[in-house]
């Protein structure tokens, strides 16, 4: 009866071992191997859309300081170009031109 018990007791802890290494080796594939994913996957790094979103936004909340200074990062193009500008700037620009709607920022002086 005994040696029953023993056996169950070395098979369990022989199953959690064997466990605890196949869950390591999946994690470490999966932290490793991501790039092998990645040439699969399209990913889109433009964030245009949020930025008219949160402009039009600004807008409606009639938010005139933050619309007219506050300065975005936009990631847009084939080669992904980064240009740092603000609402009013972006809304005269040929991606967003027709996008954002738009505020007179005439009375408001950026700092």
């Amino acid at each position: 009866m005994k040696k029953m018990a023993m056996q169950m007791a070395i098979s369990t802890v022989i199953l959690i071992v064997l466990g605890v290494l196949v869950l390591s080796g999946l994690i470490f594939m999966f932290v490793n191997q991501i790039g092998f994913f990645k040439e699969y996957v399209d990913v889109a790094d433009s964030n245009v859309d949020v930025v008219v979103s949160a402009c039009n936004l600004l807008v409606t909340g009639d938010s005139l300081y933050t619309y007219c200074c506050e300065k975005k990062k936009v990631y847009f193009g084939e080669g992904l170009e980064e240009v740092e500008v603000n609402c009013d700037e972006a809304s005269k620009l040929d991606w967003s031109s027709s996008r954002i709607e738009i505020m007179d920022c005439s009375s408001v002086s950026c700092i």
